[in-house]
């Protein structure tokens, strides 16, 4: 009866449209199995995730379930991560330090849980440590190669690297495993519109006119302009506003928008779509995006450092005594260490 259940609750698409449609399913589970650590977990995690959107009454009692849940799932199984997961989820975005003390614990408790690897990767990649965080995702990789976030994640650290034709090969294969997986497809947008030969990438964007995530037609008409620009190896304003336009109607991630504008030397665009998108829905921007290549232009301006002081990494860097990777790169015009004693 309970693999049946779980079964059921396997059916529920993903995304935020149908978090109601899961909650309600596995708050059912947690009736069903209460001795079941992984009922009570599943349910604290996704409380967490869908209390970031709810009006601020419902967001603190969802808060306050996901918090007992998690407290419920680790007291029947202190190896299961789920709980854990959620706690750090509980914890402000930008609250690094915090929420990597809550992963290390988990860790120490389940030295070989994949999805605790993976949230120390995503950490570690917030702050700026992408080297340290590409090796967490490798290792994810190597424990549990059949979960699709774990390619996702070494998708995105081949990119960064380089190996552009090595991410192409691991999209290929995890595209036939799991098509239509919302995060993976995510992956495969962001290759083509930053990494992938403009050509091909431009062919492709028809793939996203359906499925999750999709583009909107004024969307695709602007990242059209994007790779017709790199394709010219130049850049036109029309494309600019046109992306900024996008951005600000909800129609392009401000996270991808701020990437093209960095890519495309347009450093004053970006760094006030920052300041405005910066303090909002965490899943619309991404920090772990202004550390990759596309977005060097941006290190270069000491505006960064005031960015990253607002957002809270400059706080875990003190907390931890751990910098970010592109501090000691050559070429840096100034020394984070001085810049942050300004703040």
């Amino acid at each position: 009866m309970l693999s049946a259940y779980l079964s059921v609750i396997d059916l529920v698409p993903l995304g935020r449209a149908h978090a109601a449609e899961l909650l309600r399913a596995e708050r059912d589970l947690v009736r069903l199995a209460p001795g079941f650590s992984h009922s009570h977990s599943a349910l604290a995690a996704d409380l967490a995730s869908a209390a970031e959107s709810q009006p601020p009454p419902i967001a603190a009692r969802w808060r306050a379930e996901a918090r007992a849940e998690a407290a419920r799932a680790s007291a029947l199984d202190a190896t299961n991560p789920e709980g854990d997961i959620a706690l750090q989820e509980l914890e402000p975005t930008h609250a690094f330090a915090r929420r990597e003390t809550i992963v290390l614990q988990a860790l120490a408790r389940a030295p070989q849980e994949a999805w605790l690897m993976t949230w120390e990767g995503i950490l570690l990649g917030g702050v700026g440590r992408s080297r340290d965080g590409a090796a967490m995702h490798r290792h994810a990789l190597m424990l549990d190669p059949m979960n699709p976030r774990p390619p996702v994640d070494m998708i995105h650290v081949l990119l960064t690297e380089g190996r552009t034709a090595e991410a192409e090969k691991m999209i290929e294969t995890s595209l036939r495993r799991w098509p239509d997986n919302p995060v993976l497809r995510g992956a495969v947008l962001w290759e083509y519109l930053f990494y992938a030969a403009p050509d091909g990438a431009i062919q492709r964007l028809a793939e996203f006119r359906s499925g999750e995530p999709q583009l909107d037609p004024a969307a695709e008409t602007a990242w059209r302009g994007f790779l017709n620009d790199r394709k010219a190896g130049r850049h036109s304003q029309e494309t600019v506003h046109a992306l900024i336009a996008a951005a600000n109607a909800g129609l392009a991630l401000p996270s991808a928008v701020i990437t093209a504008l960095a890519q495309m030397g347009e450093v004053d665009a970006a760094f006030r779509l920052i300041d405005e998108f910066s303090q909002g829905d965490a899943d619309r921007f991404n920090i772990a995006l202004l550390f990759e290549p596309a977005t060097a232009s941006l290190r270069q301006d000491t505006r960064f450092i005031r960015v990253l002081v607002r957002m809270g990494v400059v706080d875990y860097w003190r907390t931890t005594a751990r910098w970010a990777d592109f501090c000691a790169a050559p070429g840096l015009p100034y020394d984070c260490r001085a810049e942050v004693i300004r703040y």
